[in-house]
């Protein structure tokens, strides 16, 4: 199976959502949704995530999570 770029799936070797960024051969290149560290998944080991997965991290990329002092609008 062949998985667009911005498609969530899983990493079932992990169990691990992850987005696609590229494609090298045989391999599919992933992150962590919203940044992060990047990996290369065989694309057997993929899966589409399930909507419920993908909704987590679109919870999580919205929340007010902590935040770093001296970042631009963030009070110190």
């Amino acid at each position: 199976m062949t998985y667009r770029v911005g498609a969530y799936v899983v990493d079932t070797r992990e169990d691990r959502v992850a987005q696609v960024i590229g494609h090298r051969g045989s391999r599919v290149q992933v992150r962590t949704p919203g940044g992060g560290a990047e990996w290369e998944v065989p694309t057997g080991s993929l899966r589409l995530a399930m909507s419920a997965e993908r909704a987590e991290f679109r919870l999580l990329a919205n929340s007010d999570g902590p935040r770093a002092a001296g970042c631009p609008g963030v009070p110190s």
